[in-house]
């Protein structure tokens, strides 16, 4: 899936980002076979000493890229784009026990921002169900595109907010060819802080010294030209 790093310090990363990922398509291929699988459980939330291992949350309480992407995964209602043959289907999946309207929105991007097609339909998310939202020929949706450089976005939207989001790359992170994304941080106020980027930025991991998850959220991909405000939680706080 990634490429092995040599230093030994971006090889504990990649690897954090491996298992993230593993876990994150894991937990939506079960939401997606509702009902005939209706939750999901994986091992292991905690490390009991200081170690490299597949636990979610480390020793000293910080969070690993798969808590928060587990986190996401868990939400009560997502959307989640799957190969199936020569087709992308669009799932959603919803936990609650009644309907939510919503307008799905699918762009077509590159990694520098530009937008190469885009859809856009009003649904009704049905209650406690998985559903097939909309099917896209992938053979139609990249012709004549670098496969390598391009990916979809999906987002749902509710009265103007998003209420979740999934991309779907055609290729492997090892083999996509992201650009040097130009990644900035501005203060908002005491308690936030804005992230933003030019170009399409994946897995953005933010670390303050001598704290514990300290930001709202944390292995996050940003679009190109997104703004992201995260909330800094008190220096030692373990929540």
């Amino acid at each position: 899936m990634f490429t092995v790093p040599a230093k030994f310090e971006d090889f504990l990363y990649v690897g954090q980002l491996l298992q993230s990922e593993g876990i994150k398509m894991a937990i939506e291929a079960h939401r997606r076979a509702m009902p005939f699988c209706m939750g999901t459980l994986f091992w292991q939330i905690d490390d009991c000493w200081p170690v490299a291992s597949w636990s979610s949350i480390d020793y000293y309480g910080r969070w690993k890229a798969q808590q928060y992407m587990a986190k996401k995964a868990f939400e009560p209602v997502i959307v989640s784009p799957f190969r199936e043959g020569n087709a992308i289907k669009i799932y959603t999946v919803s936990d609650l026990y009644e309907n939510s309207s919503a307008i799905l929105q699918i762009s077509l991007m590159d990694f520098e921002g530009k937008v190469l097609r885009k859809e856009e339909k009003t649904i009704v998310v049905p209650p406690n169900t998985s559903n097939v939202v909309y099917t896209l020929a992938e053979a139609d949706w990249t012709k004549n595109m670098d496969r390598t450089k391009t990916f979809i976005s999906i987002k749902l939207m509710q009265n103007n907010q998003e209420l979740c989001r999934n991309s779907f790359f055609f290729e492997k992170p090892k083999n996509v060819d992201l650009p040097k994304a130009n990644i900035q941080l501005s203060k908002v106020d005491d308690n936030h802080i804005m992230v933003s980027t030019d170009k399409l930025a994946r897995f953005i991991w933010l670390e303050l010294p001598n704290s514990i998850n300290a930001f709202s959220d944390n292995y996050f991909d940003l679009l190109p030209g997104e703004q992201k405000v995260l909330k800094i939680k008190d220096k030692y706080s373990r929540d």
